[in-house]
């Protein structure tokens, strides 16, 4: 069960969002520290703060590439609606 509970919902947002197959290790680590009890404090508060800036720093790099070279994937059709109508941010 282990083997597919995290890794299994991760290929597939993954494939959703169009970012690549490579980063799947990256999306199931940072899903293992950012689906844990996020009242915790001390060291656990601190790793999930340095996940979940890394997770922002991520998609900063993959909106700026998705304008740069737009794609057919949901993130780029994100990036066009927010282009377009103002109604998103980065």
């Amino acid at each position: 069960l282990e083997a597919f509970a995290l890794p299994l919902p991760m290929m597939v947002i993954c494939a959703f969002l169009g970012v690549p197959y490579a980063d799947r290790d990256r999306f199931i680590d940072w899903g293992r520290v950012l689906s844990q009890d996020p009242g915790q404090e001390g060291e656990a508060a601190l790793e999930r703060k340095r996940v979940n800036d890394q997770v922002e720093e991520y998609f900063t790099d993959v909106l700026a590439q998705r304008r740069a070279r737009p794609r057919e994937d949901l993130l780029g059709d994100l990036v066009r609606a927010a282009d377009e109508d103002d109604m998103f941010t980065d």
